[in-house]
């Protein structure tokens, strides 16, 4: 069926994706070659959105902010994870709130 998660799996690893995009970007990270590199710590990644999530290790930028108290997070998965523990909610977030 479509919602099979085996659907699309990486011949590298056997790591398992549902999207076909999320294979072909998962496999960036098993290329030697990283082309966009951090101008803070020179570190190297094979994707945009990566360097991105990474440099904000360096600026202290927290785009992902929970609407339910005053915390602010440097990763969704990480305001999905406090969402959860301390409010008990799933966190739903709009269009707007990704990749920022």
């Amino acid at each position: 069926s479509e919602d099979d998660p085996t659907k699309f799996v990486c011949r590298v690893c056997s790591k398992n994706f549902t999207l076909q995009r999320l294979l072909n970007r998962h496999m960036k990270c098993h290329s030697d070659v990283k082309r966009y590199l951090c101008t803070f710590c020179g570190k190297g990644f094979n994707d945009t959105f990566d360097l991105k999530r990474h440099t904000r290790t360096h600026t202290g930028v927290r785009p992902y902010k929970c609407n339910l108290c005053e915390k602010s997070f440097t990763q969704r998965c990480s305001l999905e994870s406090h969402c959860l523990k301390v409010h008990g909610v799933q966190h739903t977030y709009a269009y707007k709130e990704r990749r920022t």
